[in-house]
């Protein structure tokens, strides 16, 4: 089961629910919009997929770029439900 969170730049987190394509984007643009120094990170159980990092480095959220991040947390949501089965 794949987790997500953000990480603010002073170490908190807030986690992402629920886990489809708009409420992903939906949620990371509000928070990048409150910290953009902030990161998106997506763990498998307790293993970080690093692949799955967004980091914000003082810009604000470009729709392009979490647009294909959300496709790839939603990809991998489904590789693992397929796992599963």
């Amino acid at each position: 089961m794949l987790k997500v969170w953000f990480m603010f730049d002073n170490h908190t987190f807030a986690r992402i629910e629920p886990l489809d394509r708009e409420s992903l984007v939906k949620q990371a643009t509000e928070l990048f919009a409150k910290d953009s120094y902030g990161m998106l990170a997506v763990r498998d159980r307790d293993a970080p997929l690093g692949s799955l990092y967004l980091h914000g480095k003082g810009k604000s959220a470009d729709p392009t770029q979490l647009g294909k991040w959300a496709d790839a947390v939603v990809r991998e949501i489904e590789f693992a439900r397929l796992m599963v089965a």
